[in-house]
């Protein structure tokens, strides 16, 4: 068919994304803390909103380590990555 790639090609682009660890979702706790999760979200949107974006994102990350229901964490995580 026109404008398919070939089997290999595709398992290969997907590997890449698969594999690829700064495309892999945060895992979180098995017990949630969601007050340290809200604590390191504000934590990190002060830090985002300063403009230390590698700070900001180490923040998101504890925040949905701690919590991992909270799609506003996710969502900053996303923004303080692309910023950097």
């Amino acid at each position: 068919a026109r404008g398919l790639i070939a089997p290999v090609h595709g398992n290969e682009l997907r590997s890449l994304i698969e594999d690829n660890p700064s495309l892999k979702r945060p895992q979180g706790k098995t017990t949630p803390d969601p007050v340290q999760g809200e604590r390191s979200y504000g934590m990190g949107l002060n830090a985002y909103f300063a403009r230390k974006f590698a700070a900001a994102e180490g923040h998101f990350l504890d925040a949905i380590e701690n919590d991992n229901g909270d799609a506003r964490y996710y969502y900053f995580l996303g923004l303080a990555r692309l910023a950097q």
